[in-house]
């Protein structure tokens, strides 16, 4: 499957790449993450291991700005094409709107205050995160990637939604509605191989250990269908990999997956319950019905 990062995932997974990057030509060692108790580590283990268990990510920069085929997109009938730059900017008014509603609780807005130490954004800058997330969301329905999240992101995206509809507020493009997601459930969630690379490198590396090849094989299926037995799938890999690799064998099981097939919030839904707001004229924006994957990953040491 392809990925796309989103939220604390995708800004750990870029970060430790920074630091590799600015280690270039000053050592023959990259730079590894900071201590384990860095708030960071946990998030960085988890996108560093499925991006080594992905096909490839998505970046969301490189989408292509003169892309037509933003899916789904049409208004009165007509598809209409949109830059990537207008998107971005739709959704940058979008967050100031949903963070003037005070859609969050003090939970979720202390988890998007979460920075990790070299992080050259301010601390408490919650409207640049939700803005990450949404255009992360924007990029994985442009290109029919996975989304994949930290279990704090999902939850932010669980009080959008619900914020949306209770007040009626127009979408610039389809979110995906995580309010029903199993977190939990026995069949939708099974347990990962926490794969601990060290930096960016470590992650290439692992990507061509014929066990972690065959491993990430296996987790295709998740992708294929929105009746699979997650945790079978998950269990079986797991079971396979670790015959063929010691580091695997050994590797912490610290990582829930929850996999799921989200409806995207629409415009036409939301008007059902509630009269729109909609100052910049998107109500009459509609998005294809067809869902969007979204995977979970989840973990005891998220926040320490």
């Amino acid at each position: 499957m392809i990925i796309q990062l989103g939220g604390h995932l995708e800004r750990a997974f870029l970060l430790a790449g920074k630091r590799e990057s600015s280690q270039q030509g000053r050592s023959e060692e990259p730079q590894t993450l900071p201590h384990a108790t860095d708030a960071y580590r946990s998030f960085f283990h988890r996108a560093g291991t499925i991006a080594v268990l992905s096909k490839g990510i998505i970046d969301p920069n490189a989408v292509d700005a003169d892309d037509a085929a933003l899916k789904g997109l049409h208004v009165d009938g007509r598809y209409v094409a949109m830059s990537q730059r207008s998107l971005e900017e739709d959704a940058w008014t979008f967050t100031k709107r949903v963070v003037t509603e005070a859609a969050f609780s003090p939970e979720s807005m202390a988890t998007m205050r979460l920075r990790a130490p070299d992080d050259p954004r301010p601390e408490g800058s919650i409207p640049h995160h939700l803005d990450d997330i949404i255009n992360h969301c924007l990029a994985a329905w442009r290109t029919d990637s996975t989304l994949v999240l930290a279990d704090c992101d999902r939850q932010v995206l669980v009080e959008l939604a619900a914020c949306v509809y209770a007040n009626g507020l127009a979408l610039p493009f389809a979110i995906p509605d995580l309010r029903k997601m199993p977190t939990g459930s026995s069949k939708a969630s099974g347990q990962l191989a926490n794969l601990q690379p060290t930096n960016i490198t470590d992650v290439g590396t692992l990507r061509n250990d014929p066990a972690v090849k065959a491993y990430a094989t296996r987790l295709q299926r998740l992708s294929e269908s929105g009746t699979a037995d997650v945790s079978a799938i998950l269990r079986t890999a797991l079971s396979k990999a670790s015959e063929l690799s010691p580091r695997i064998r050994e590797s912490s099981r610290d990582i829930t997956l929850t996999n799921h097939w989200a409806k995207v919030l629409n415009n036409f839904d939301v008007s059902k319950g509630a009269m729109l707001k909609d100052p910049s004229n998107w109500a009459e924006r509609r998005y294809s019905t067809k869902k969007m994957h979204v995977i979970v990953l989840s973990s005891p040491y998220s926040l320490i």
